[in-house]
């Protein structure tokens, strides 16, 4: 596995030069930018690296946690992004894993859910902790510190309640950590315009949510008022992005397709190796990755 830096020509804007910042580390599957280099899911672990010399490759590895699942490659530590509260939060992958903290030791189990972390500037110290709900592949926040994830079955989760409130009394029993937001009935049904392709396995799941992943909350205007605050997840058995209008309902989330999208989706495609599977809202557009 490798991390490759893509810079842009000032003028144009366009990235046109491509440079290997890491290499030989296992199966990349999340990069974010912290302090002066990056975070990297590589599971088993997570890795800070930087560029001490300025010669465009990391030469400072840093193993910061450990113990990630490495049991199935659909299912490993992924999506680190910002929380409103100044935490990293991080998607389990599903398995999970009892994670190590190397900088101030200790173990936590995070079999069931997602995580939580705090670092020093000088990575000298670390907390690490759960968080609510359990993602596969794609954990995302909106404006309003709302947290969703999916996992390939299903299309958004919704986290409504954080796991540090619940483990303030242990002796009282939290609510579910994760609700479907979705209320509209067979809201699994996708609506590709692919050629279906011959399955030799899950014969009924044809037309429907089989590998979502890569859920993004779109956080923008450009594409106009209406899509903001919208829920994007990829489908790239099916060939396409599928989108939720998300409505506030109380403490909760509820989700239904725009009325435009009764019978189709937002994006699709009859090229049956268009395999979107990451939606993020980067700049002024949002960037879907193939």
């Amino acid at each position: 596995g490798r991390i490759r830096c893509l810079r842009a020509d000032q003028e144009s804007g366009q990235y046109n030069r491509s440079s290997v910042f890491l290499d030989s580390i296992p199966f990349p599957t999340g990069v974010f930018a912290w302090g002066k280099g990056v975070l990297v899911c590589a599971a088993p672990d997570i890795l800070y690296a930087e560029d001490t010399d300025q010669d465009g490759r990391a030469d400072r590895i840093v193993r910061l946690f450990s113990g990630f699942s490495t049991e199935n490659y659909q299912a490993r530590v992924n999506s680190l992004s910002l929380g409103l509260d100044g935490w990293i939060y991080g998607a389990n992958g599903l398995l999970g894993g009892v994670i190590t903290n190397h900088l101030s030791g200790g173990t936590v189990d995070i079999r069931g859910r997602d995580f939580r972390f705090q670092l020093t500037r000088d990575l000298t110290k670390a907390r690490f902790e759960p968080a609510a709900g359990l993602t596969q592949q794609g954990r995302v926040r909106s404006d309003w510190d709302d947290w969703f994830g999916c996992d390939n079955s299903t299309l958004i989760h919704h986290f409504p309640m954080h796991d540090h409130y619940v483990r303030r009394n242990p002796s009282v029993p939290g609510p579910t950590p994760s609700v479907y937001p979705p209320d509209e009935a067979d809201s699994h049904h996708l609506f590709p315009i692919s050629r279906a392709l011959e399955r030799f396995n899950d014969l009924d799941h044809l037309n429907r949510v089989t590998s979502a992943c890569g859920l993004g909350i779109y956080r923008d205007t450009l594409l106009g008022q209406s899509f903001s605050g919208d829920a994007f997840t990829c489908e790239p058995v099916h060939n396409l992005v599928h989108r939720l209008h998300l409505v506030q309902d109380g403490p909760l989330i509820r989700a239904r397709r725009d009325p435009a999208e009764r019978e189709s989706e937002f994006l699709s495609s009859t090229d049956n190796w268009f395999r979107p599977v990451q939606v993020r809202t980067t700049g002024l557009w949002t960037c879907i990755d193939s």
